[in-house]
């Protein structure tokens, strides 16, 4: 009897992101147009972006800087355990979710002007993140215990640039 193989670890990610992606774009459709504005979170991003001094985005930096590395440094430290495939699945099913859920509100709310929202919102910052959180599933498939120095100066480097990015470049 042959045993069912699922295929690889980063397919499954694949697989769990692109599900989690349409589950929230499902979501955001059935949402009524009232509780999608109860949420609020398209009138909010975009209300305080150009009233920022230079003390407000370094203390913003700050703030993100270490909401992002806490997350990280989670996510690493969870990769460490038995559990780690599991967990990222479960993280690339969540941010696909809330992909899917943001770019289906700014769409909902803007129309096609949604999707050029939705880009100027995440793209910037979230290549660096993604590819921060790429590393870390990919040093979880291979035991994040035994990488190497270079794998953690390159994830430390694409957070800081995202953060950098977050605060600096998309707020102006």
């Amino acid at each position: 009897m042959r045993k069912l193989r699922l295929g690889s670890f980063p397919d499954l990610l694949f697989l769990l992101f692109a599900a989690g992606s349409i589950i929230g774009c499902v979501t955001a459709n059935l949402l009524s147009k009232e509780l999608l504005k109860q949420i609020g979170y398209f009138d909010s991003i975009y209300q305080w972006e150009s009233s920022m001094g230079r003390e407000e985005r370094r203390q913003f930096w700050s703030y993100t800087a270490r909401r992002r590395f806490l997350e990280v440094g989670t996510g690493a430290l969870v990769g460490m355990t038995p559990l780690a495939r599991g967990a990222f699945g479960g993280i690339a099913m969540v941010f696909g979710f809330g992909l899917g859920l943001l770019i289906s509100t700014f769409t909902l709310e803007r129309g096609w002007m949604g999707i050029f929202l939705f880009l100027k919102s995440v793209m910037p910052q979230w290549i660096f993140y993604g590819l921060g959180w790429v590393i870390l599933a990919a040093g979880c498939d291979n035991g994040l215990e035994k990488a190497k120095l270079r794998m953690w100066l390159l994830l430390v480097m694409a957070v800081l640039a995202g953060t950098l990015l977050e605060v600096f470049f998309n707020f102006r």
